[in-house]
């Protein structure tokens, strides 16, 4: 649930305040980007993997085997300038080379798909905790301070409110969240709440948006509102 603090004194009236935390704007986009990188650098990986082996298999890597390196260390040795000699040496090294490159490539590839995987947790990770919002009630208006880097503050006042709408936010890999318009006379706001556990078993209610629906008067009247 989110973090609340009762009312203070009840010769005051009502009053709480406490924090709850709202999703990144396009969190969905990075998730989609983030999973396109991932997939695409490991086909690749898959890709080099399956062609390397595939042609040392072949018939095509037998020029590059023991026998053949032995025979053209001999005859670098030698000094042997013949036909034979330049034509070893010739078909030999494009291939041996290649095959190297490939190795390397195939290794430095898996380090940077590791690399890549360890981002990609960090990165669900961020996106699953969201950004800190604080917020303040009481008998008279709803309070909502946004991240500070956000520098914003709004105040809800019960009686400009018209009402309160909910949708359940489900997006693979991103948090469940509810996007929470609330429609007031003098326009919308809408938070895109990151769901606790209880919140969502138990729905709105766990929310602390469900304060400006009690004070307004509609939490009796959830099945209108699709309770």
């Amino acid at each position: 649930m989110y973090t609340s603090f009762s009312k203070v004194n009840d010769r005051f009236g009502f009053e709480t305040k406490g924090s709850f935390r709202c999703a990144y704007s396009h969190d969905s986009v990075v998730v989609v980007i983030a999973s396109a990188v991932i997939l695409i650098w490991g086909v690749l990986i898959i890709v080099n993997i399956v062609s390397f082996f595939t042609y040392l298999y072949s018939g095509s890597a037998d020029m590059y085997s023991t026998d053949n390196i032995t025979a053209l260390d001999q005859a670098v040795a030698a000094g042997d300038e013949s036909e034979n000699g330049h034509t070893m040496m010739e078909s030999f090294s494009p291939g041996f080379i290649g095959m190297s490159v490939n190795s390397i490539a195939t290794a430095f590839g898996i380090f940077v798909f590791v690399i890549l995987v360890a981002a990609y947790i960090i990165i669900l990770t961020v996106l699953h905790k969201g950004q800190l919002y604080d917020f303040k009630a009481n008998d008279e208006q709803f309070v909502i301070t946004y991240p500070l880097k956000m520098h914003r503050t709004v105040a809800l006042k019960y009686n400009d409110v018209l009402g309160v709408n909910w949708t359940e936010r489900r997006f693979p890999l991103t948090p469940r969240c509810y996007d929470i318009e609330v429609s007031t006379r003098s326009g919308n706001y809408t938070f895109r709440v990151v769901l606790t556990k209880l919140a969502q078993a138990n729905g709105i209610t766990e929310t602390p948006f469900n304060i400006v629906r009690e004070r307004i008067g509609i939490a009796e009247n959830d099945r209108f509102y699709g309770v």
